[in-house]
């Protein structure tokens, strides 16, 4: 019942389309980062958190040790992305790729703080190495000469759908996860007005990437305004996961997600790319690009039924 109703089963276009969409907000990330400036910062000030402390310092004090290093570690991440994206050599491409996109977001966590921007495509890529991504709308696929076998096709569509919800259950439970945060680090502390005031107020006088100065003429709203603010930013990442549930929500809470996130980089001025980008996931592209019309858009696709003499009536 749950895996009919909730889950449901799809073909690979949709799993592809995931990977490309996963795969494109990393680029970006990547492509927005000026990673060879770490080569200018001190060594000593290197301090690795998390798995990265078991990485030898002596590899990345090497890494770290010249511009040139770093630009070229940068170069090779984009290959790989995009050989990953486009689905050519994809288990290989995808695993070099995630491997080397978490060393790269760790740099500047080792430098600075733990922040989540980028966060989320690592997560989804490591989860897209177990799963079949490779199978639709990719350069392997097209390539692949490999048939299907007959009665695979419904089961085959239940691993496809398995796997979208799968992906979508991860990043709605980092939302979740958000949510749950801030009330178990703030309590009901969190709702006060002064809370989400002093979070705007501050990120808007400090050095960020914009600089707007649209949160400045916040310090006059009644607290009425700042207490539901804190409770619609609070309650709407803990309710997020409700979404893989409905597919009324998933139409409209993606949209909502972009809005609050497009606020919060005018008020706050930090930039949620990724977040941003990722909300499309939900979407079942291979529907509304029509995906399917493409020869090579399911390497196991439609199974071939045998024709069967239709049988005479005496």
């Amino acid at each position: 019942m749950f895996e009919r109703k909730m889950v449901g089963m799809c073909n690979a276009s949709r799993l592809g389309a995931i990977r490309i969409l996963v795969l494109l907000t990393a680029l970006f990330y990547v492509l927005w980062e000026n990673f060879p400036v770490f080569s200018e910062v001190p060594f000593d000030w290197y301090r690795p958190i998390g798995f990265m402390m078991f990485v030898p310092r002596s590899m990345m004090a090497v890494l770290l040790s010249s511009s040139v290093i770093l630009a070229a570690f940068k170069l090779l991440l984009v290959v790989f992305l995009l050989m990953a994206l486009v689905g050519c050599q994809t288990r290989w491409s995808l695993l070099a790729a995630t491997v080397m996109y978490f060393i790269y977001i760790s740099v500047p966590r080792a430098y600075a703080w733990f922040f989540h921007t980028g966060l989320l495509p690592f997560y989804l890529m490591f989860f897209m190495l177990w799963l079949p991504v490779e199978d639709g709308l990719s350069w392997d696929q097209s390539q692949s000469q490999k048939k299907g076998r007959s009665g695979e096709k419904e089961t085959q569509q239940v691993i496809y759908g398995w796997s979208v919800f799968l992906l979508r259950a991860v990043m709605a439970g980092c939302y979740f996860q958000a949510g749950y945060a801030k009330l178990h680090n703030s309590g009901l502390e969190w709702f006060a007005p002064w809370n989400l005031k002093h979070h705007i107020l501050q990120d808007t006088l400090g050095i960020m990437h914009f600089r707007f100065q649209v949160g400045l003429g916040t310090i006059h709203w009644p607290d009425g305004v700042w207490i539901l603010l804190s409770a619609a930013a609070v309650f709407s990442e803990l309710f997020y996961p409700v979404i893989l549930f409905s597919w009324h929500l998933r139409m409209i809470y993606p949209l909502i997600g972009m809005m609050l996130h497009g606020f919060i980089l005018l008020l706050q001025n930090i930039f949620f790319p990724d977040l941003i980008i990722l909300q499309l996931i939900f979407y079942d592209w291979d529907r509304i690009l029509n995906l399917n019309r493409f020869p090579w858009h399911d390497r196991r696709g439609t199974v071939k039924r045998p024709k069967t003499a239709r049988s005479k009536t005496v």
